[in-house]
This record gives C-alpha cells, structure tokens and sequence, in this order.
C-alpha cells in the first residue's frame, strides 16, 4: 500500500543529500576543505564564531550541519521503512542508506583529520551514489513503483540504454572528481563527456519514439534532454572560468557538479521506471 508521508520523508532526504552535495561542491571550489582542522566538531565546537559571515567557513560548516540532518532522517527513514514497508528489498535498501550516510560522514572526516586529497576524491565519489541511493528510495516508495504499469511496448530495449547511460554518468563523475579533487588531464574528462552524450541521446531517442505513449517515461526523458545540454554548457563555461579566475571560477564547476547530480538521477530515476514495465510486458508476450 502507498504511503504518502513515507514517501515524502524519502524525497525529504534525497533533497538534504543534493543540499549536502552543494555546499560540497562550494567547498571544492573555494578550496576550504581544510578551513577547520578539527572533526566532528569545527574549531572545537559545534557552533563556531563567524561562521555565517566567513564564506570558506559558512561552506564548510553548513556542509557539516546538513550532513548531520541528514543522518538524523535517514535514522527516521529506515526504521519507518522497517516498519511499514512489506517490501524486503526497501526495507534492506533503507539500511543501506542509513550505513552509506554514516559511511559517507567517516570519510568526509578522516579527510579532514588526515589532510588528504585521495579521500576527497573518494568523498566526491561516495556522495555521488548515495544521492543515487536516496533517489531509489524515494522511487520505490512512490506510487508508480506500487501500480500496475500502463500499457505498452516492451521496456527491455530502453533499460538497457538508461543503464548504458546510468553508468557512464557515473564514470564521468569519478572522472570530474578526480579533476576536481587531484587534478590531471582534462581529455579523460572531455572524452567520458562525449560517451554521456551519445548515450544520454540513445535513451532519449529509444523513449520519445517507442514510448512516447508513457507520461512516466517521457518526462523524465524530456528532463534528462534538458540537463545534458544545460550540462555541456556550464562544462564549456567553467571551463573557461578555470582559466580566468574570479567568482565565475568558484560559481560555475559548482553548478557542473550539481547539474551533474541531477542528470545522474534523472537517469537512474528512467532506469527504474523501464525495468517496472518489463516484467508486464514479458507476461503480455507470452499471454498473446
């Protein structure tokens, strides 16, 4: 049975992981990652002076608190999903959540108390597939994952090129952390942009024309056309906001990476929906 505040409390905590993205992403690009040298407290205390005014400070404070709120809602979520969700599979993935979060704070604090670069990379990385976690979450509480699937054409064909698409968003997110957090070459990057174009088009072809009868496949689609060009613009800009300097150069990789989040699980978010209409249309099949 669909339960709307469970649902909700789910969208709840993907919106706090993007959140904590965010302020990430700002504190990447202002370099303050080091700002406090202390973890899980910030200059030896949970709420330090200046903190609102100082924007290295405000990033990384704020990224702190939201990361904390955060775990208190996943605590909220899973114990809620182990009680009043029939679904074995949601209920072991509301776990995984709760142990990725507290996971994801150890990592964001060693990287403090160690100064190391490698962590932050794989800090980047971690936050990434638990705002793919959450979206799930949030999915298989909704009420499309509940419903019977509308009719239609078989969604083999379109799950296989969100999942083609799922996981080259994800390597470009490893590689653009790698660029962001230990530096290198930017054509392993350029060429992971390439692949996420040509397979971000595939899914959004595959599904304006087999499935352009299905809202639930559609819009999303439509969303996800919108933020790979929106994607490549703010690539192109940051870019050259890297080379000049200024505000820009803070401002813009940050809204690369965002948009980046967002096109990430706009994709799984297509994923999941294709794989629900499978197994209907294989029943289909095999009634005719």
């Amino acid at each position: 049975m669909h339960a709307p505040r469970l649902h909700a409390l789910a969208i709840v905590a993907a919106a706090l992981t993007f959140l904590t993205l965010t302020f990430g992403g700002f504190v990447t690009s202002l370099e303050a990652g080091m700002v406090f040298l202390d973890w899980p407290t910030s200059d030896g205390t949970f709420n330090p002076p200046g903190w609102l005014r100082d924007p290295d400070k405000f990033s990384e404070h704020g990224h702190r608190l939201i990361g904390a709120t955060l775990g208190l809602v996943t605590i909220a979520l899973a114990i809620l999903l182990q009680r009043r969700d029939e679904r074995r599979f949601v209920r072991v993935l509301g776990w995984v959540a709760l142990g990725a979060v507290c996971l994801q704070g150890l990592v964001g604090g060693l990287r403090v108390t160690e100064d190391s670069g490698k962590l932050a990379l794989l800090h980047g990385c971690t936050g990434q597939a638990l705002f793919c976690v959450m979206v799930a979450l949030a999915y298989f509480t909704s009420r499309d994952s509940r419903e019977a699937p509308e009719p239609g054409p078989d969604t083999r064909g379109l799950a296989v090129a969100a999942g083609s698409a799922l996981a080259a968003a994800y390597l470009q997110v490893v590689l653009g952390a790698q660029l962001r957090h230990v530096g290198g070459p930017v054509q392993p990057h350029i060429l992971g942009a390439a692949c996420v174009v040509g397979a971000v088009l595939w899914l959004v072809s595959i599904a304006l024309l087999r499935h352009a009868g299905r809202r639930r496949i559609v819009r999303p689609a439509l969303l996800l056309a919108l933020l790979l060009f929106l994607q490549i613009g703010l690539g192109l800009a940051a870019n050259g906001a890297l080379l000049e300097h200024g505000r820009d150069a803070v401002v813009l990789p940050s809204l690369h990476q965002e948009v980046g989040a967002l096109l990430l699980a706009t994709t799984l978010l297509v994923c999941l929906r294709a794989a629900r209409r499978i197994q209907p249309a294989l029943q289909a099949e095999a009634a005719r």
